[in-house]
């Protein structure tokens, strides 16, 4: 059964009592607010990002990593270079090569995954550029 929740993730995980979930695999916002739609897109006013209620002007809160940890046994969490003073300093990576080689401003050619599973860091390359996968 799957369950879809449209709500802030703080009081999903509240509801779950520790270890409930074996795996949590989550992208959480990076902070970066709309300079990536700036440089994307540097003709376009800021007028048509104004239409969209999606904000990614702040990271999470320790908070939230610490509730993460409770209610899974494990995580994997993408964007670990912008959480590095909440997840702590270690080699447990995953590193995904999105094997895009343009060299654009807005675009990362890689992203770079913590994991509490205990392994060395792991590199894995699929297409990736917005539109297409491969």
């Amino acid at each position: 059964m799957v369950e879809l929740f449209n709500e802030d993730c703080m009081g999903t995980m509240a509801r779950y009592p520790d270890g409930h979930f074996d795996l949590a695999v989550c992208d959480p916002p990076f902070g970066t607010g709309k300079t990536w739609q700036k440089n994307r897109y540097p003709k376009r006013t800021a007028n048509v990002f104004s239409e969209t209620s999606y904000r990614n002007d702040t990271i999470p809160t320790k908070e939230y990593f610490d509730e993460l940890r409770r209610v899974s046994h494990d995580q994997v969490i993408f964007g670990y270079n912008y959480f590095v003073e909440f997840l702590g300093p270690t080699n447990h990576l995953i590193i995904w090569d999105k094997r895009f080689f343009l060299d654009l401003d807005f675009y990362s050619q890689a992203e770079i995954a913590f994991t509490s599973i205990r392994k060395p860091l792991h590199i894995f390359s699929v297409l990736w550029d917005g539109m297409q996968v491969g």
